[in-house]
Parts: C-alpha cells; structure tokens; sequence
C-alpha cells in the first residue's frame, strides 16, 4: 500500500474481491481518498491538517455530496484472505462486512489524523491490533483539536472503533499487525454485542 512508509495491507472485503489490486481504495483511509476525488492536485503532497479543514467544509452538511463518496458500504466483495482459518472466531460477522483489511506496519508507518464516519452512523467499526505495545492510537478529545492516546487495549482483542472523532496512529516498533472491520448494523440483530 505505503512500502515507503513500512506499511502494508490485505484486504478482506473490498469492492473487486481480487486479493492483490494495486489501485484498491479499501486499505487506506477513506476521507483521504474522498478528499483526492475532489482536489487531486494534492495526491502527492503531505496531508496537513489544512487539507483535512478543506475536506471537512467541502463534504459539511451544507455540501455534503454523499452520492459522490466512497463509503464503507460501497465494499461487500469477499476476499480470498477472509477465508483463513486464523479469522474463523469471526464467522458470524463475515456475512455482516463491509469495507475491511488487515495492515502490517513496521516502525514509523502512521494514519496521519483523520476520521470515517460521521452521525448519523451508517456502519459500525471495528479496531484490533496484535502489539499494542508496539504503537500508539490515539483520538481527539472532545472538539479541542488535543490528542489522546488509548492506553487499554488488549493484543488479539476487537474494539468498537469511534472513527467519527479524528484518530490517527504509528507504530514506534516492527510488526505491528492491526484489523479493521465495518459492519452492516444489522449485524446487532443476531446479538453478539
């Protein structure tokens, strides 16, 4: 995905189903990858927290241009990597994903802040990471514009994931491996939550 930034990813739902597309928007940040569709003049420069202003006013409520987005939802081809055996304690919400990927990220790899969803919420998230002792998340409190890092979180263990507050993460160690997984809500009518 990034191999300048030591950060790599698979994904599990995407919206070809082939494993290995190199133009696959699934495994990268969603509001960037909007953000690009309207001003791609700033693909190749870093992403400032200008650019996440400019993308905030652009798609804010008196602009917001759903139809022309991609969202999680747009993602609901199966990958032949959703198949191993390793993600069988997730079978029952395998019928339920959208939009899902498994990242490596070795030391320096980062999501810069940003966020993917908004209220009202169209899907639920999903977050784990195998070293939390090998990287930082952290999420903005309030509408204060401070980060916070998230200090609890269990190796192997999925959280839901508040991707509406702007988060951002890096990995200050090699092989760090992170899910992300967005659900169908229906998904909460079969009560595994």
């Amino acid at each position: 995905m990034y191999p300048e930034l030591e950060r790599f990813a698979t994904p599990l739902v995407n919206r070809s189903g082939i494993q290995a597309d190199p133009e696959d928007e699934s495994i990268g940040p969603l509001d960037r990858t909007n953000f690009l569709k309207v001003y791609p003049h700033h693909k190749y420069q870093i992403w400032t927290d200008e650019h996440l202003r400019d993308w905030k006013s652009y798609f804010s409520p008196q602009g917001f241009k759903l139809d022309e987005m991609l969202l999680e939802n747009h993602f609901q081809m199966k990958c032949p990597a959703l198949s191993i055996t390793s993600l069988d304690p997730i079978d029952e919400l395998k019928p339920y994903m959208y939009r899902s990927s498994i990242l490596k990220w070795n030391y320096g790899a980062h999501f810069m802040r940003h966020y993917d969803n908004w209220f009202p919420a169209q899907w639920i998230r999903l977050w784990g990471t195998t070293r939390p002792d090998r990287m930082v998340l952290r999420y903005e409190e309030g509408h204060t514009g401070q980060m916070v890092e998230e200090m609890a979180i269990e190796p192997g263990r999925l959280y839901l994931h508040d991707s509406v507050k702007p988060h951002e993460a890096l990995a200050y160690r090699d092989g760090v491996y992170q899910f992300f997984i967005a659900l169908d809500p229906e998904c909460l009518k079969i009560g595994i939550f």
